[in-house]
């Protein structure tokens, strides 16, 4: 019996043992794709393969088609940037600068002591 190109583009590209789907989301409306497209986030589980744990995305069209595997290197990336990451991005350094605080301060209770 032969494989759906689903099935195909869920073999690793390396290794060509079955991946495993972990994330499934639409298509970024930058990407200029139709409307139902999704990207499915595939791993490799084969623990032998280089490519162990490593992802690669399939574009699945919204009538369930899944066009030929493309190379993007070299062309510009599409990044998807949470509405939070900002606000995140200043508690981790407000975090960090506490840390440093802490460890450098000599009545501190930190790693670095006696400077």
């Amino acid at each position: 019996m032969s494989e759906t190109t689903y099935e195909e583009a869920c073999r690793c590209p390396k290794c060509k043992h079955p991946g495993e789907v972990r994330i499934k989301r639409p298509a970024p409306r930058e990407a200029g794709l139709k409307h139902g497209t999704m990207i499915h986030q595939v791993y490799c589980v084969h623990e032998l393969c280089p490519w162990y744990n490593t992802a690669w995305m399939i574009q699945v069209n919204a009538d369930g088609s899944v066009p030929p595997p493309q190379n993007h290197t070299g062309k510009n990336k599409l990044y998807i940037q949470d509405k939070d990451a900002d606000a995140m991005a200043a508690r981790v350094r407000a975090m960090i600068d506490q840390q440093i605080e802490i460890e450098t301060n000599r009545g501190g209770h930190g790693e670095i002591r006696g400077r």
